[in-house]
């Protein structure tokens, strides 16, 4: 299975020691990474196929890698050819702003992607992106939190599969885990607080379970919310 990786904070902050250790994970029989952060709004996407602990290009990615959120994803091919496009995070604008996915698992998805992948992955972010768009659409005053967690059920209830993903909007950052287990780690730094999730534990310190089947919501390096379970129809 692939890896996530994510961080949230208050200021912007680097991964120059944490992701370096999450590239480890990426062995030499696998297709390729991905990182994610945002310069003034904008999300910033650097991919390669390339083994990332050798890679000159994930060196100079996570060195320019400054910003309240990141997300990096090794990516273990279940469908899509092996290519810099299938690599995670996609990207994508909607809501005015500009959104991030990665995923890992396996979803018997077919559905038109928005984004220029073929991938189950690349599937599941744009169903959720039309679920949360018709969503937001019917009143004046919705919010993105139930948005994404109403996504995130009908897709499950949709196409019934494997789901660990990550979302952010490069100020929310949103996860969930059905299969894998994710981790949890707080910081405090100078200027504040920071929160670490990944799908391996990375250091000694003391990393905590994501609850299966519930979406967490980070602001600023903060737990902002946690869902009650998501339950699928019968």
């Amino acid at each position: 299975m692939c890896e996530l990786f994510a961080l949230s904070c208050n200021s912007k902050d680097r991964g120059t020691f944490s992701l370096p250790l999450f590239a480890r994970y990426h062995t030499l029989y696998w297709h390729g990474w991905g990182i994610g952060y945002y310069e003034d709004g904008k999300a910033v996407v650097k991919k390669s196929t390339e083994d990332p602990n050798s890679s000159e290009i994930f060196r100079k990615a996570v060195e320019n890698a400054r910003s309240n959120v990141i997300l990096a994803h090794l990516r273990l091919a279940t469908r899509g050819e092996v290519c810099e496009k299938n690599c995670h995070p996609f990207r994508l604008g909607f809501l005015n702003r500009e959104w991030l996915f990665a995923h890992n698992g396996d979803l018997p998805i077919n559905y038109q992607s928005k984004v220029e992948s073929n991938t189950d992955s690349a599937m599941a972010f744009s169903f959720m992106i039309d679920k949360i768009v018709e969503y937001l659409r019917r009143g004046r005053f919705r919010g993105i939190y139930p948005a994404v967690k109403l996504a995130t059920k009908k897709l499950l209830e949709s196409y019934n599969g494997t789901l660990n993903y990550l979302l952010t909007d490069g100020n929310a950052l949103f996860a969930f885990c059905n299969h894998r287990n994710m981790f949890m780690l707080r910081r405090e730094k100078d200027y504040g607080g920071a929160i670490l999730i990944s799908t391996q534990k990375l250091t000694n310190e003391r990393w905590v379970p994501i609850p299966k089947n519930r979406i967490i919501c980070l602001i600023n390096g903060e737990l902002f919310v946690v869902s009650e379970e998501i339950c699928l129809r019968e």
